[in-house]
C-alpha cells in the first residue's frame, strides 16, 4: 500500500494513477505473498508474531497478545470522546467500503461524498466512463438536495 500526502499537486493525478493500476500487474508480489501465507498456515501464531515484529516493530507473543478488560477500560478513559466518535465512524465507513468491494466496482454517495472503488475495473470503465459516472452521481446529489 502506498500512502500519499494529499496536496494540490498530488490531487491532480490521483484518478489517473488509480486507473493505471491493473489487478494483472500484481504477479511480482505473488511469490512473497504466497510465502507469507504458507508460513502462517504452517507455523500459525509463531509466524504471525514474527511478521508483527518484522513489519510493525512490536514484540507480541502468546503471553501479551490478549488485551485485558482493564487495558480496554484504561484506553477508553485516555481517548477524547470526539476522537472516539471519529474512530467509530471510520470503522463503520471502512466496513461498508470493504463489504462493497465484493462487487466488481461501484459508486456510492454518503454525507455528500462520492466514493468510488476501482478494485476490479471492467474493460469498458475507461477514464471518460468513470468521469461520466462521477458527474451523474454529483447530479443525483444535487437533485436530492433540491427536494
Amino acid at each position: 500500500m502506498r500512502t500519499l500526502k494529499l496536496t494540490k499537486d498530488s490531487q491532480k493525478n490521483i484518478l489517473e494513477s488509480l486507473l493505471k493500476r491493473s489487478p494483472n500487474n500484481y504477479t511480482e508480489y505473488e511469490s512473497t505473498v504466497n510465502e507469507i501465507i504458507n508460513n502462517v498456515k504452517e507455523n500459525r501464531d509463531k509466524a504471525v508474531f514474527e511478521y508483527t515484529k518484522k513489519f510493525d516493530k512490536a514484540d507480541v507473543d502468546a503471553s501479551n497478545i490478549r488485551v485485558t478488560e482493564e487495558e480496554i477500560k484504561e484506553a477508553y478513559e485516555l481517548v477524547d470522546e470526539k476522537l472516539l466518535a471519529v474512530i467509530k465512524k471510520a470503522l463503520i465507513n471502512i466496513r461498508k467500503y470493504h463489504e462493497k468491494q465484493l462487487q466488481n466496482s461501484w459508486f456510492t454517495t454518503e454525507d455528500g461524498i462520492i466514493s468510488v472503488s476501482y478494485t476490479h475495473l471492467r474493460a469498458h470503465e475507461t477514464d471518460s466512463y468513470l468521469v461520466c459516472r462521477l458527474l451523474l452521481e454529483k447530479k443525483k446529489i444535487k437533485k436530492e438536495k433540491q427536494k
